[in-house]
């Protein structure tokens, strides 16, 4: 009599771990949106972007110019500002850990490169992964930045430089992959991920990681060069190099990738 009780319930605890090995083999939806936190330096002062935009349309309107197209133009002495960018992405790999089930890991070789407009958020297409659905503990991506003719990352503004406002072009060409851990919004430590409910995971570039540490008086030494028909202050390997140096070591950690 025992021996027949005994059965059913082995049976019944059989069929029920697997349906929970099952449940965690199933995928849930990660939908990524994009976005730069702009930074505005004024002599150790720091102050926003929207501020800075306020000041930008005001002299539009009084002067009719396209501020954005025929520098130089009068901007606060002083003032450094970073809001505008691209990013582009040739490969993502995720390695994730989770509380239950197998960790997970795949490699997504993008058959042409994500391109993002860091100043609108917009990309040239869609970017959503099926992961498996469960409690993450650990959750990496490595990207690897770049394409064919397409320049990893470039990060644009503008600083003040004698009586000229002058464009400043950052552009990082090192292809190395970046490493990202994502968090969570909500609780510390703990990604949850399910397959009937979407998710939504933030890519956010931080230019104040990567500028804030500079004094803008090291920009009022820099080299100045015709470049798309202004005169910028073009940042990369060639150009201010040391410059370029100071800044290309903060990339990994102006990256983040936030989960809602």
């Amino acid at each position: 009599m025992l021996r027949t009780i005994y059965i059913p319930i082995f049976i019944a605890l059989f069929l029920l771990n697997a349906c929970t090995k099952d449940e965690l083999t199933l995928p849930a939806k990660v939908f990524f949106d994009f976005e730069l936190i702009g930074y505005e330096e004024d002599g150790g002062l720091k102050s926003s972007i929207e501020e800075s935009h306020s000041f930008i349309e005001q002299v539009a309107a009084e002067t009719s110019e396209n501020l954005i197209a025929s520098p130089p133009f009068p901007v606060p002495a002083g003032v450094l500002q970073i809001n505008r960018g691209s990013l582009s992405i040739e490969t993502i790999e995720f390695d994730g850990r989770r509380t239950e089930g197998r960790d997970v890991y795949f490699n997504s070789n993008l058959a042409s490169p994500l391109i993002v407009d860091l100043e609108t958020g917009e990309s040239n297409r869609e970017l959503s992964f099926d992961i498996p659905q469960g409690i993450y503990e650990r959750m990496e991506f490595f990207l690897t930045p770049g394409g064919e003719n397409e320049l990893p990352l470039v990060l644009k503004g503008r600083i003040r430089k004698g009586n000229d406002a002058i464009f400043v072009r950052f552009e990082y060409r090192i292809k190395e992959i970046i490493r990202i851990r994502a968090e969570s919004s909500g609780t510390p430590g703990k990604i949850v991920l399910r397959r009937d409910i979407p998710s939504r995971a933030k890519l956010v570039v931080d230019a104040g990681s990567i500028f804030r540490f500079m004094n803008p008086g090291q920009f009022q030494h820099a080299d100045i060069t015709a470049y798309d028909n202004a005169h910028v202050i073009l940042i990369d390997p060639e150009n201010n190099p040391d410059l370029f140096n100071s800044l290309a070591g903060r990339i990994e950690k102006s990256i983040r990738i936030i989960f809602e």
